[in-house]
This record gives C-alpha cells, structure tokens and sequence, in this order.
C-alpha cells in the first residue's frame, strides 16, 4: 500500500500525536515476526497469526515522567473484519484487536512468574484522560522491567510513583496496565485498517528487549477468491516523537485455502476438510469436555457431544486451534481452565487469575473489552437440499475420522437449530434424524475435532421420492452474500451480520446424491 493511503487513513492518529510531549531518546529497533496461520477461502472473519515485535534500545523513561506515547498501525491487504465491541457516534469505534506488551500471564518454569493482565481502561487504569478512552498513560518508575507490571491503582497509594500524592480515586497515569484495545478509522472510515493509538512505550534500553503482541485480527479472506493458496499480508507503521524502527514492515500473516471438499458415494455425502485445521471447535473448553486431556492431541471420548460454557483462553501465543482468539471475559462462569493452560498445551506456564478483561468506562465509554476473542460458534458446515418431491433424512449426530483412518473417530459434528443462514445459538436438533421436504438446509456445528490430522465425515443420506436422488450444496456456516458480510457489527449503513466465524459462498459446487 502506498504511504499516500496510509497518510490519508491516519488524521486521528497524526492528530494524537501532536499532544504527546516526549523526551527524545537513543534509536528503538523493533524486528518484527509472525508464524502465518491458514485460514479457509471462503472466510469472511479468519483469525490471522500474531504479529510479534521484538524491541531493543532507546532510554529508558526517568523516574517520574510520563512514559513515550506510539501510534502503531496495522494496515491489511483484505477487510479487516475483526469484532467490533463498542461503536461510538463521535469517535472511533472500538475493536477486539489487541496490542499485548511484555506477554503478560506468561511465565515460565525456570524464569520469573507471569505479570498479571491489566488492560487500559480496568478499574485500577483509568482511561478518562484528554485523549479519550482506550488510551492510558503510565508514570515511568525509573526501572523500565516494571513499566508494564500490570499493578493497578489502589486507593489512597500514590501509584509507586516517586513524589506522587496520595489520592483517594481512580485517576487518570495510575496503573501500569499491558493491554491495548485497537480502534478503527473513523475519518475518513477504512476497512482495512486498525489502530492502536496513544500506547505508553517505554524504551527496553541497551541489552533489553521489548515484546508487542498484536492478536485477534480476523481478515476477509473470500475477497481474495477461491481456490489458493492466498496470501494474507500486512503493513505495519509506527508514529513516534522518538526514533523507533520496525523491519520488516510487511508479514504474510495466512494462506488462505479450500477448507470444504465434497463428493457423493451411494447414499452417503463425504465431506472433508481441505487442511488439517479447518474444522475448530468453538474454544479450549470443548476439548476439556469431548476429550481425554493429556498428550496433544486429546483423544475424543466417543458418544461425547457436550456444549460447554467458554473458558478463558488469555495466554498470549498459546495455538489453542479454537474459533476464538485470546479472550478472558470474566472468573466465573468464563474462568480461565484449570491448569491453565491445560495439561499438553504447555510447560511451565503460570497465570494469575486477578483481572479479566474489562472495561470500568472512566471515560464516559464501555469499549466492550470484555467481548474481545469470543465467537458465536464452532465451525459449522450446511447442507442445503435441493430435491423436488424427494424426501431427504439425514442423522443429527456424525463423526470425524482422520482420512486413512476409518476406525478411528476423533470428533464430532452435531446439527443445530439455526436461522436462514445458518447462524444462531446451538440449540441441539430434536430426535436423532433431520427431514427435508423438497427444499431446505440441515446445519452441523463441530463440537470436537482434531486440529493436527485431515478429517473427513461421512453423512448418510437418505433419499424417498419419485427419483431417490437429491442436489446437496455444501457450504461452511453461517453464509452470507454480498458486501455487508464483511462487517463484523451492526451499523445504520451495514446492518448485517453479527456471527463470527461467518463465510461467503466461494466456487460453490453441487453434489447429487442417490
């Protein structure tokens, strides 16, 4: 993209910075990296890999002073599709992207324990300050490894900062939170852009390093067309009053592929996934309930076909192969898993369980942080009938097996009750068996699935009639035509849909089964 783009996308964010009073400092380098994930073709809202910007240099912010505010911005070479969690009338609106700073909840068994997550605008990080909400500032307290602690304000402290006076309330430069909510262009819109704006960045210093973790960007990977592989890129800037650096500027972050095959075989549609990971179930919580936890990947207890409550998934760069991204929405029905992260998924790893995401709306506005990483569903796959005078029957519950491996099941897929489009809460299909009458659609929603093998399912189709033969079009769910699929909330100007993950109809083909 060209600079002249990015310019003209970035006057909230030019205008920002011109409030940011610095001390100048020696140059920061960031290098940056990723580790692209593949996402489906027909995806209008596909997680993308975690960018990660190592940081070194620069000084240190002197005890007392504000810490150096950065604009940072990711710009993507599809729509950016990532929940919008709070829209605003006067300003941006807010996103689930997030900027992480220091892997907060992150320990390890040789090293210190993890720094609990504190996000700006939590009780204990005001965010009532002249730049609005979602932006904190941060009081330097001379050692730099403590800038992103994650210690919140306390009454009647004076914020660890030294010379501070003690205050009784929440105001605004206490705390040292580490989580940054990203906001979108409003002036001119963009859909393709997301913003992290006014970020307290204090310099590592010489032999120290800095870590940024941008995470829960969903891309419209449809736009890029069917077939593939695709690349999903992005462009990375950063506005500064000191000299910092990020190289490279641009990072494949997905491929995108087919994550739906089909073919017919007498009475039976054989469905598989077009890479191994294409089929997830909703998050880390269904594998607890639908497997053995142990050695990844869990083996699926078969007959298990439990729904459960979401559980936190708030260690950053954890690969949890769920439809969600990095969430923590509250210590009680939504709890973080006990271990977290659980057995197999990781050594060493200490979180603490003090502050889930969420916002204390000191600045007049709930970003809706606490929304951030959660999805609607699982992958559900629709089978949309075509079959005039034709009865179709086919089962509610259908196993996975690995390709290769018939014997062996290792998920499952469960038909739910779901409006046209095939999105809604799951809602468990009565009876064992769905009829179709000449038209109409039997949706699935993975409930287990193992995310390191090719999967295929083979659903038993049942056809009475004249002809015994029905069309099937099978498609990922929820499916959504024309430019509104691209937007992740409701607006005036778009207002549908709201279901993540959703899909477009991308080389949509046929089936006929006898």
């Amino acid at each position: 993209m060209s600079n002249p783009r990015k310019l003209n996308s970035l006057p909230f964010a030019a205008i920002l910075l011109a409030f940011l009073v610095v001390p100048a400092g020696a140059q920061v380098t960031c290098s940056a990296s990723t580790i692209p994930r593949l996402a489906r073709t027909a995806g209008n809202t596909e997680l993308v890999a975690d960018i990660v910007l190592a940081c070194t240099g620069g000084t240190p912010t002197p005890a007392g002073l504000l810490v150096p505010q950065i604009n940072l911005t990711v710009f993507l070479n599809t729509n950016l599709t990532s929940l919008v969690t709070e829209h605003t009338a006067t300003g941006p609106d807010f996103s689930e992207a997030l900027l992480l700073v220091d892997e907060p909840n992150l320990g390890g068994a040789n090293g210190p324990p993890a720094t609990p997550l504190l996000n700006c605008g939590n009780i204990g990080a005001p965010d009532n300050g002249p730049l609005g909400p979602g932006v904190c500032e941060i009081t330097s307290t001379g050692n730099p490894a403590q800038t992103y602690d994650g210690t919140p304000f306390v009454p009647y402290s004076n914020c660890a900062v030294i010379g501070a006076t003690f205050v009784g309330i929440a105001n605004y430069g206490c705390g040292r939170p580490n989580a940054f909510q990203g906001q979108l262009p409003s002036s001119p819109p963009v859909d393709n852009v997301i913003n992290f704006l006014g970020v307290p960045f204090d310099p590592p210093g010489a032999g120290a390093t800095r870590i940024l973790r941008i995470t829960n960007i969903r891309s419209n990977a449809a736009a890029l067309g069917g077939g593939g592989p695709h690349a999903i890129n992005v462009d990375l800037a950063v506005t500064s009053s000191t000299s910092m650096t990020i190289t490279p500027t641009v990072l494949t972050v997905a491929f995108s592929n087919d994550g739906l095959i089909a073919s017919a075989l007498p009475g039976v549609l054989h469905i598989e996934e077009g890479f191994a990971s294409a089929w997830e179930y909703r998050n880390i919580a269904f594998a607890l309930a639908n497997a053995t936890p142990g050695p990844i990947p869990y083996p699926y207890i078969v007959g298990d076909t439990n729904y459960p409550a979401d559980a936190a998934q708030n260690i950053p760069g954890l690969l949890y192969n769920t439809e969600e991204g990095f969430q923590w929405q509250n210590n009680g029905v939504n709890a973080p898993p006990s271990p977290n992260p659980p057995t197999g998924y990781g050594s060493g790893i200490v979180t603490t369980g003090n502050y889930p995401l969420f916002s204390a709306a000191y600045g007049g506005v709930n970003t809706g942080i606490a929304g951030d990483g959660v999805a609607s569903a699982g992958t559900r796959i629709a089978l949309v009938f075509g079959a005039i005078g034709e009865t179709v029957v086919v089962p509610n519950v259908v196993y996975l097996h690995p390709i290769g491996a018939p014997g062996v099941t290792s998920g499952v897929m469960v038909a739910t009750l779901t409006d046209p489009e095939g999105a809604g809460v799951f809602t468990p299909a009565p009876g064992t068996t769905s009829t179709v009458h000449n038209i109409g659609e039997v949706v699935y929603e993975v409930l287990y699935s193992n995310p390191f093998v090719l999967e295929y399912a083979d659903v038993r189709v049942s056809v009475s009639g004249p002809l015994h033969v029905a069309a099937v079009l099978p498609l990922l769910a929820p499916f959504y035509i024309g430019p509104n699929a691209r937007f992740a909330t409701p607006t005036t100007a778009h207002p549908t849909p709201t279901a993540i993950p959703r899909f477009g109809i991308v080389d949509p083909k046929v089936i006929l089964v006898k």
